[in-house]
């Protein structure tokens, strides 16, 4: 008999509440931009491509403005959950209407992982946070997964990923 619900590390990013004000403003500015664009200027002629181009950026606008102020509302940016039955790694994004689409990372595509202590930047937080950067082969950052409480706290998450790796290694050339 397997578990239903297999409780899952998980780690939000906690958005500090300067972070937050600054992403409202500039997110309401957004969105003010993108409604005048659609109901404010009258294109006199049929100059078609500058009126697609006027929607285009309003569109765009209204997108990242939505975007902002849903995660200064809610007052996170990303969950990353640590799947160790499945052996993968889910980062998503908040939404006033629920979750993006998770980017998913299977553990054997972890080349390297870099365990930074202190405030994650532009987010806040305390000195003694930690935060792991998954990397791929080629040194490039897939996933920060930030706000640990203490860098144990990172370091275990580490070692898991670890043994989760060993373990399917062993499992696959059995």
């Amino acid at each position: 008999m397997t578990k239903s619900n297999v409780p899952m590390p998980s780690v939000r990013n906690h958005l500090s509440p300067i972070v937050r004000v600054r992403k409202g403003v500039i997110s309401a500015a957004l969105m003010g931009l993108a409604l005048f664009l659609l109901f404010g200027p009258r294109l006199e002629g049929d100059n078609m491509a500058l009126t697609m181009l006027l929607l285009a950026v309003a569109f765009i606008a209204f997108g990242f403005g939505w975007v902002g102020l849903s995660q200064g509302v809610m007052g996170w940016s990303r969950q990353v959950d640590f799947d160790f039955d499945k052996n993968e790694v889910r980062q998503t994004s908040a939404s006033i209407f629920g979750r993006s689409k998770p980017f998913v990372v299977p553990f054997n595509k972890i080349a390297n992982f870099e365990v930074k202590v202190g405030p994650v930047a532009g987010e806040g937080g305390l000195e003694d946070e930690a935060m792991i950067e998954l990397q791929d082969g080629n040194g490039r950052t897939m996933i920060r997964a930030g706000m640990f409480d203490t860098r144990s706290d990172a370091d275990a998450i580490v070692s898991r990923i670890g043994k989760a790796l060993t373990m399917a290694h062993k499992k696959g050339k059995s």
